[in-house]
């Protein structure tokens, strides 16, 4: 009878320690998933971040070389109407 008994506790005591093993296995698993989880959040903003400053600096780029487009335009219009000044004088 004793021997039953040591069994059944052994038993118990066993599925006690697999169930215990399985929640610290599931807890790790959590915790990698959810470190993975960050690093590609992380990666996905880090590349939208980049995204909106290459953004900026094209519309910065651009700006520039529109207003050197006008100054130049504007630099070439005020010759003209110099030279035709000149000329009719």
């Amino acid at each position: 009878m004793t021997a039953l008994i040591q069994q059944v506790v052994l038993s118990l005591i066993q599925q006690v320690v697999l169930s215990l093993i399985q929640q610290v296995v599931l807890s790790l698993i959590q915790q990698v998933v959810l470190s993975l989880i960050q690093q590609v959040v992380l990666s996905l903003i880090q590349q939208v971040v980049l995204s909106l400053i290459q953004q900026v600096v094209l519309s910065l780029i651009q700006q520039v070389v529109l207003s050197l487009i006008q100054q130049v335009v504007l630099s070439l219009i005020q010759q003209v109407v110099l030279d035709k000044q000149r000329s009719r004088l």
